[in-house]
């Protein structure tokens, strides 16, 4: 199976802007950034589902998708090519959850699912967490019967 997206050439930035863009065509609000090492780490907003506010963020992990670029591309790498390849990875990750995120953008707009749904594993607890995160750490118990 190829790689979807290992070779975009679209700029994390422009990747960044369409997610805000898509999150506020479906109506989120207070759309903000996370940073880590003064690089975009995630995007976090609301909606407002039945006068209740929700919480989601949408985390990247660049380093995860550089692992497996340098890994599939090179067996010793160079620095220049090791930099380019973290250059690429960054275009990557955020080019697929730019992707990602119209898919299900497009699913709301095409009232085959809410965005609270759509979004769900991304949902946010009052401690911070996913539901998704809590979900794991509970080994899913929640959802076996």
């Amino acid at each position: 199976m190829n790689i979807k997206n290992y070779t975009s050439s679209v700029a994390a930035s422009k990747s960044q802007i369409k997610i805000e863009q898509l999150l506020i065509e479906i109506g989120a609000m207070g759309i903000s950034k996370e940073y880590k090492d003064k690089k975009i780490s995630a995007i976090s907003f609301s909606i407002i589902v039945d006068g209740t506010k929700l919480f989601y963020e949408l985390p990247v992990d660049v380093e995860e998708v550089y692992n497996v670029l340098i890994k599939k591309t090179y067996k010793r790498p160079t620095q220049i090519q090791s930099d380019n390849v973290l250059a690429q990875s960054e275009r990557t990750t955020w080019k697929l959850l730019s992707e990602w995120v119209e898919i299900q953008c497009s699913m709301i707009l095409m009232r085959q699912g809410k965005p609270e749904q759509m979004f769900f594993q991304y949902m946010l607890n009052a401690d911070g967490n996913t539901l998704y995160e809590v979900a794991r750490e509970n080994n899913f118990k929640a959802l076996n019967p």
